[in-house]
């Protein structure tokens, strides 16, 4: 049972990202917040901030677009992490 000071922290995309080089398709991006906007989660991890040039996919390299994306599905009390 989680009590109200439980807060919990989701980092599918990002611990995700190792497997699928931070190469997530957009549908399975819309379904992911569509679920968890549904679940007593307070923060999601959603990957990297970096400028290196590199393979590495978007969730690598966030950029504003897909931040302000995960911020308008989200509810408003759920927030928003990157590394």
């Amino acid at each position: 049972m989680r009590s109200n000071n439980s807060v919990l922290l989701d980092c599918t995309l990002r611990d995700g990202g190792y497997y699928t080089n931070w190469n997530f398709s957009s549908n399975f991006f819309e379904k992911y917040l569509y679920t968890l906007k549904s679940l007593p989660i307070t923060f999601t991890e959603i990957g990297y901030i970096s400028d290196v040039k590199d393979q590495k996919g978007p969730f690598y390299h966030l950029d504003n677009n897909l931040i302000k994306i995960a911020k308008s599905k989200l509810r408003k009390d759920q927030k928003i992490l990157a590394m």
